[in-house]
């Protein structure tokens, strides 16, 4: 039992206290193409999206690169800002 007034050793930091980590490229085309995807596919769904990202060139895939580049610099600026 943990006595009154002591902390835990390995106290956790509250998730709302946390900056989230920046989105990959991936993750940000899922996030425009779910919707986008025919609501029949159910279960399905994630492999059509899957095939369809390895199915893209460089360029098509450039968009999304980009996006997360960017998700990055203000995910880094963020954790950086927390630390402080």
């Amino acid at each position: 039992m943990e006595e009154v007034g002591k902390k835990r050793k390995n106290a956790k930091v509250p998730k709302a206290d946390k900056p989230k980590k920046a989105k990959t490229p991936y993750n940000i085309f899922v996030a425009t193409r779910a919707p986008h995807v025919h609501p029949e596919a159910g279960e399905n769904m994630m492999k059509l999206i899957s095939a369809e990202w390895n199915g893209m060139d460089a360029a098509a895939r450039q968009t999304y690169v980009d996006q997360a580049a960017t998700a990055a610099a203000a995910a880094t600026a963020a954790a950086a800002a927390a630390k402080a």
